[in-house]
């Protein structure tokens, strides 16, 4: 009796720690197409090239999330840009099946760039020239973006992310990246996620009064979010 009440007593204390040590498991994603059911928020904060920004997650239906976002940039396609931009994204999900998720994500930012080539060094010529003045510009993202669920703790996204930008001031020019973009989103507590993006590549095409040129792009980020 004795020795059957210890093997049971070590047991039970296995499996309690075992469960300890698995994270959480997780029920919707900051960067993913898993989004949050209607009642809590999340606060989420980013860093990484060319950016760090902070946003909330605000659910508004079982299938549709809004995230108001604001950030810093220092680079753009690989030159130096200096500036911020405020908006939002709108998170739809479209389809959901077992593991898989596939939501649409439009976004719309208004840009402002203080200094850096972005704006004005290969859009106007094939030097790279920087400028010091203010630039402004609007964005829209007619994102995609799928979802799969290995494990319960750890999510895989992948997708089209298209930030497409037209500066109008001091002059027009259209920046057109179309990127590739995948990532993994870890489940640490009910309450937060810790996600990195490591793929986010492809062209951008920059169309201006000097000319079409084709650039690389890529940004590398990490982040987390945290249900309130």
């Amino acid at each position: 009796m004795r020795k059957t009440f210890l093997l049971s007593f070590l047991s039970a204390v296995l499996v309690a720690s075992s469960a300890w040590a698995v994270p959480a498991p997780g029920d919707y994603t900051a960067q993913g197409a898993e989004l949050l059911k209607p009642g809590p928020i999340a606060v989420e904060a980013w860093a990484g090239y060319p950016e760090l920004g902070v946003g909330v997650h605000i659910p508004l239906a079982t299938n549709l999330e809004i995230v108001p976002r604001f950030s810093f940039f220092y680079g753009e396609d690989l030159f130096l840009n200096v500036g911020n931009s405020i908006g939002a994204q709108v998170k739809i999900n479209v389809m959901q099946k077992g593991i898989w998720n596939l939501a649409v994500n439009p976004g719309l930012d208004l840009v402002f760039g203080y200094w850096g080539g972005g704006y004005g060094g290969l859009a106007f010529g094939a030097s790279r020239t920087y400028h010091s003045g203010f630039s402004f510009g609007i964005r829209v993202e007619p994102d995609v973006t799928a979802t799969v669920r290995p494990l319960n703790w750890l999510a895989v996204y992948f997708g089209m992310h298209m930030p497409v930008t037209f500066w109008v001031t001091p002059g027009f020019m259209a920046r057109i990246p179309i990127l590739i973009r995948a990532g993994v989103e870890f489940t640490l507590t009910p309450k937060i996620n810790l996600w990195v993006t490591p793929i986010d590549v492809g062209p951008s095409i920059r169309a201006a009064s000097g000319g079409t040129f084709v650039w690389p792009s890529a940004s590398f980020m990490v982040g987390a979010a945290f249900k309130l």
